[in-house]
């Protein structure tokens, strides 16, 4: 039996992947993709366009689309997946060797509700562990969705106008995602519209030069934002391009899961208001299902390594008061970022919010029980600007205890027309800093360099600090200043 087979020597290819329409051969589709057991091997080339109802598909199956124009459109009200594994399972991964090449996969979001009553708690948004306040009962309506599979492969694939999130992997075992991009034409406001997201257990997940346009997260690594144990670990993430996205990363960790040995560098494109979410997300109330609340774990994580980030801020979406690049929090082993760009912005962000461990920037953590970084490296950092309107910025603000924070290698460089304003870092209350150490800075027209008004620093050393047209120097030297800084 051939292994190599055209959808339309099987059914009617009459539809477009951008507007729809034609005959809906969902039947005559799902039973080619179920032939792949009695096969052994199905590699099915799309050589036009289906209107489909949802598919299901096996292990050993390869889906290979001639071009863009050629993939799948999602009947109105089908509000399903375009594909899906055929053996999901959350605790066992029993389907291998998934690839989808090319095309466009449109979930035809206008045509879908945002979510759907489901029976089985497993698949509830949140899950039966964390229960979502919003939408009990109910799963969300997602592009692309796989649970319980090793060795998936996407490149070259447009999805298309996705309801909620775009994708979604959850225990998985090496899943290579290659040049692939979100068409999002029908955005929404504050509809999960999401790109890719990702649920552990997971291991060996590599992503290179993706992009696009997103009504949520680009990306999300949550290795137990279902399961509040689960590990997402030896994750690379090379060369991302966001087109007005709304956010660009978002790692979370909520319970006793860990993500570690993570990778992300070489990031550029345009952003609404919300860059990397690097923390807890969830307040104690939302990990718990009836009785006494437990203490907060603050989530964990492991090595993170971010390098190369030239993000172009846009108006924020969602909070225009407290629009941000990263936003810092919950336990932390090391967080490395290096080579940061901030050119010419056009409106007024905080680069680093270090402490903020969920979502409500009010909460406040029990001094019993507090999150903290080990050590926090800001390795390169390039501020370009010449407005007065975008320079009133503090770039560093700290409110959690960090271990070691160290700054180098950093330029901020503000036109003539520019009033001195803003420091790079200024501490918080409940910021407890053990040593701080910042070397080789150049900047023009800061209000100072670091003020420490609340919060404490124990240990402080400066080195290598050239500050021009600054209203103050003074807690710099020509040497190293080390004892606690008051302001």
């Amino acid at each position: 039996m051939k292994h190599i087979v055209y959808a339309s020597e099987y059914a009617v290819l009459d539809s477009n992947v951008y507007t729809g329409g034609g005959t809906d051969d969902t039947k005559a589709l799902q039973a080619l993709l179920d032939s792949a057991p009695e096969r052994g091997h199905l590699h099915i080339i799309m050589d036009g366009a289906a209107l489909i109802r949802g598919l299901k598909i096996r292990s050993n199956t390869t889906i290979e689309c001639l071009n863009c124009d050629c993939g799948f459109f999602l009947a109105d009200g089908s509000n399903c997946s375009v594909i899906q594994n055929a053996d999901r399972d959350y605790f066992e991964r029993k389907t291998h060797n998934i690839s989808l090449i090319g095309g466009t996969y449109n979930h035809n979001a206008a045509g879908q509700q945002h979510h759907v009553p489901v029976d089985d708690p497993l698949y509830e948004f949140g899950g039966p562990f964390n229960p979502n306040l919003d939408i009990p009962g109910n799963a969300l309506v997602i592009g692309m969705e796989f649970y319980g599979i090793e060795h998936l492969l996407l490149r070259d694939v447009v999805i298309r106008n996705h309801r909620s999130w775009g994708f979604l992997a959850c225990n998985f075992k090496h899943v290579t995602i290659e040049g692939c991009w979100f068409d999002l034409p029908e955005k929404m406001f504050a509809q999960n519209q999401d790109g890719f997201h990702f649920w552990g257990p997971g291991q060996f997940l590599t992503i290179r030069d993706v992009g696009g346009c997103v009504g949520d997260d680009f990306m999300n690594l949550g290795p137990d934002e279902h399961d509040c144990k689960s590990d997402i670990t030896d994750v690379l993430i090379d060369g991302v391009t966001l087109d007005e996205a709304d956010q660009a990363i978002r790692m979370l960790t909520r319970g006793t899961g860990k993500l570690d040995r993570v990778t992300v560098r070489n990031f550029t494109g345009t952003y609404h208001g919300i860059g990397f979410y690097i923390n807890n997300w969830f307040p104690p109330r939302f990990n718990y299902k009836g009785g006494e609340l437990p203490p907060p774990s603050y989530g964990y994580f492991g090595n993170i390594f971010m390098e190369n980030i030239d993000l172009r801020p846009k108006k924020p979406t969602y909070n225009p008061d407290t629009p941000f690049l990263f936003q810092i929090g919950g336990n932390i082993e090391s967080l490395t970022v290096k080579n940061i760009r901030h050119h010419l912005p056009e409106y007024r962000y905080n680069l680093f919010r270090v402490g903020y461990p969920f979502y409500d920037m009010a909460y406040a953590w029990d001094e019993a029980h507090k999150p903290r970084i080990g050590t926090l490296l800001i390795d390169g950092m390039h501020v370009e600007e010449y407005d007065n309107a975008t320079a009133e910025n503090d770039f560093i603000l700290v409110k959690q205890p960090v271990e070691n924070l160290m700054i180098r290698d950093v330029d901020i460089i503000r036109g003539g027309d520019v009033t001195p304003s803003g420091r790079l870092l200024r501490t918080l209350p409940q910021a407890e800093i053990g040593m701080l150490v910042i070397n080789r800075v150049l900047a023009k027209r800061l209000s100072e360099l670091v003020r420490v008004e609340e919060g404490k620093v124990d240990l402080y050393s400066a080195r290598d600090i050239l500050l021009l047209q600054c209203e103050s120097g003074e807690l710099v030297d020509e040497g190293s200043r080390v004892g606690e800084i008051v302001g």
